[in-house]
């Protein structure tokens, strides 16, 4: 890619669907991975979260039922 010094790196993917959840980072990229909601039926199985970007980049994730909450710090860190 000629032109990679200019392109913005993507600071975080949110994906679903990994029946223990997951979280990773890999070469400053976060990986957040929600818990599988087919592990049983109702509302004590399911996973959601609400995420906050900040100004510096950095996320503060609110984690509701089964999903992991917390906070990634900026991508530039």
């Amino acid at each position: 890619m000629r032109n990679a010094a200019k392109v913005r790196r993507v600071p975080t993917v949110f994906q679903d669907h990994q029946h223990r959840g997951q979280y990773n980072r890999v070469k400053g990229v976060h990986y957040y991975t929600l818990k599988a909601m087919v592990e049983g039926s109702g509302k004590t199985n399911n996973a959601h979260a609400i995420v906050d970007i900040h100004g510096d980049t950095s996320m503060t994730i609110a984690g509701y039922r089964q999903a992991v909450g917390g906070r990634l710090a900026s991508s530039s860190s």
